[in-house]
């Protein structure tokens, strides 16, 4: 579950953190193919391990690692 800034607990959907990344993206002019997508997914839950309860700016930060650690952030 990701524990929101407000407190409550949330089910873990990995398709909002695919739907933010793409964001990422399209801001800069150039989607993210699916491909591209799952991979920083991946690296991310890998990143994230297996756990209970994660707060929301912990799954922040680990997009942020991940985004950089591919080489999409300077």
């Amino acid at each position: 579950q990701i524990i929101k800034r407000s407190g409550q607990k949330q089910t873990y959907d990995p398709g909002k953190i695919t739907a933010a990344i793409q964001k990422v993206f399209v801001s800069t002019g150039q989607p993210a193919p699916p491909s591209v997508l799952n991979d920083l997914l991946s690296r991310i839950e890998a990143l994230l391990g297996p756990g209970a309860d994660r707060p929301v700016e912990q799954i922040q930060d680990k997009v942020e690692q991940a985004l950089m650690e591919s080489g999409f952030y300077p």
